[in-house]
């Protein structure tokens, strides 16, 4: 039996994908409600609820659903520090998972950024990081560029460049006085984050038996934890 999905931002070009690999692929789930501010919709006991709405939006459907035993996997943007201690607190009594970046070599790439820093930080490389997306994403820097600088160390600086119609492209580069080391990121499609959200929503579930509720999960945890 498939397990039922809400999917909140539908009508956005993220929802979009995420409807459009449903119906290609053959996922374990069931798409059931396509709630909005105009339209509330019911959310079965047990369903996964996919996020790419907006942060307020998405807040409030989980105030208003509180309970009933859901799955939420956000991957809105733009989050302020008001709306993440309020999304933490509902954290203590829901099942949530927020990531960046819902590719898992994205993820992969964080952690391989993380065990390079205790290896090559003392050797005096300087990490630089560029990322560059289309002119309507509103945020700069960008979430993803946020994780993966924070994997070498906090406050590290990052270059932000918006033009055309650029899904994502992330530059590390990893320089000492005799050599350079660079990784590059680039998402061919937006269909690599619903397919990516897709894969979350199917694998979360059952994750989270091995924990308890209590904190925000991210990908990174359900990758490598």
């Amino acid at each position: 039996m498939k397990r039922p999905l809400v999917l909140l931002g539908a009508t956005g070009r993220m929802g979009g994908e995420v409807k459009r690999l449903l119906a290609e692929r053959p996922y374990d789930l069931e798409l059931v409600g396509e709630p909005n501010r105009a339209q509330e919709v019911t959310y079965p006991f047990g369903a996964v609820v996919i996020d790419f709405s907006l942060p307020d939006y998405c807040l409030s459907q989980i105030e208003n659903h509180q309970g009933r035993m859901l799955y939420w996997i956000i991957g809105s943007t733009g989050w302020t520090a008001d709306q993440n201690k309020r999304l933490e607190k509902l954290a203590q009594n829901e099942w949530i998972l927020r990531a960046t970046n819902f590719s898992w070599a994205v993820q992969a790439l964080a952690q391989a950024l993380k065990d390079m820093q205790a290896k090559l930080g003392s050797l005096d490389f300087k990490c630089s990081i560029t990322e560059v997306h289309h002119t309507r994403k509103l945020d700069a820097p960008s979430g993803t560029a946020k994780t993966l600088a924070e994997s070498w160390e906090p406050n590290q600086p990052i270059e932000s460049v918006r033009v055309g119609d650029v899904v994502g492209i992330h530059e590390i580069r990893l320089e000492s006085r005799e050599e350079i080391l660079s990784f590059r990121h680039e998402a061919k499609s937006r269909a690599l984050f619903a397919a990516g959200a897709l894969d979350t929503a199917v694998r979360f579930p059952a994750w989270t038996k091995k924990t308890t509720q209590g904190s925000i999960f991210s990908l990174h945890d359900l990758i490598f934890r």
